[in-house]
């Protein structure tokens, strides 16, 4: 609160946006964002490139949660067993694209995935998919049908 009864932010932990955007940015324009605030952060030279526009961009790419849903929203009718490691992401796609799994994001070995269910928020999140396609509309429908696969590929709980 300052003295004139405004109310005003200080940032006082400066860092790059969450999840993989450091790695889409290098993807689609070709800039290391890490390296320049590491720069920044040493004071040693460094040029901030401009604002790239959506026609410079090379490609697409995409974070993916991962619920306990279909890309509709609809929640999946039983639990599923899931292994990151174990899923054929690619086959999961069916579209021109590379998939990788956020690592750090997934949940550790067999994990049993609920239904999902709106009122868990946060506790619905299983991992994250990292994609990248040579434009947008493979991009969204490679999305799309990673989520309506996931139900049917992974194996169910009750079995």
């Amino acid at each position: 609160m300052k003295k004139n009864g405004d109310v005003g932010l200080l940032e006082s932990a400066a860092r790059i946006g969450g999840m993989s955007i450091a790695r889409h940015m290098h993807a689609i324009w070709g800039v290391d964002i890490v390296s320049i605030l590491v720069k920044i952060l040493l004071s040693e030279p460094v040029t901030v490139p401009h604002y790239q526009s959506i026609a410079t961009a090379r490609g697409a790419v995409a974070a993916l949660g991962l619920l306990g849903a279909d890309s509709k929203g609809k929640p999946w009718p039983v639990a599923r067993k899931f292994n990151f490691d174990q899923v054929d992401w690619r086959a999961l796609s069916g579209q021109a694209v590379n998939v990788y799994p956020e690592k750090m994001s997934m949940l550790p070995g067999t994990s049993i995935i609920q239904p999902y269910q709106p009122a868990k928020g946060a506790l619905n999140f299983h991992g994250m998919l990292y994609l990248e396609a040579d434009d947008a509309t493979i991009l969204v429908n490679s999305c799309r049908q990673t989520l309506d696969n996931m139900n049917s590929h992974l194996e169910d709980c009750t079995s």
